[in-house]
């Protein structure tokens, strides 16, 4: 199946940020995918306001971190919508550590962060490419934290 409208896919779309976005894309015209890893009645909730613009969309778990998800995730934006226009990478985790106790950040929390923040962004982009750059190309949007500049 081909869309006509265009399409974006907001990783992290349960809430917060991510939810703004899918938002306002749902109400510029876009069909919208409504990517969580966790929070399933959050992006439920995301969904409804999405459908209230009249656009096509579904949700989708997936852990960017897990290439092979992702991947199984953008084959299904391509089987329903048959393009990708818009890629916002906005999918992140972290955990609140005092300055002062860097002992409180283990290894696998430090990795956890690395897997979804970093890597979960470049498996994103590297599974979206060929559908961004179909037709007249598509954009990419990475959120970040201002706590990255901390």
């Amino acid at each position: 199946m081909k869309s006509n409208r265009p399409t974006a896919l907001v990783t992290g779309a349960g809430t917060g940020v991510g939810r703004a976005c899918a938002l306002r894309f749902a109400r510029a015209g876009f069909n919208v995918v409504i990517n969580f890893s966790r929070s399933e009645a959050d992006a439920e909730q995301t969904l409804a306001g999405v459908r209230a613009e009249g656009v096509e969309c579904f949700t989708h778990r997936c852990d960017v971190s897990c290439e092979p998800d992702v991947i199984e995730m953008l084959a299904r934006i391509q089987a329903e919508f048959g393009r990708l226009d818009v890629l916002v990478n906005n999918a992140a985790t972290t955990y609140f550590i005092d300055f002062d106790d860097l002992d409180g950040l283990s290894e696998d929390k430090w990795d956890q962060i690395l897997a979804v923040n970093t890597k979960g962004t470049y498996f994103c982009i590297k599974a979206a490419r060929s559908m961004l750059m179909a037709d007249e190309g598509g954009a990419i949007v990475n959120v970040s934290s201002v706590a990255g500049l901390t």
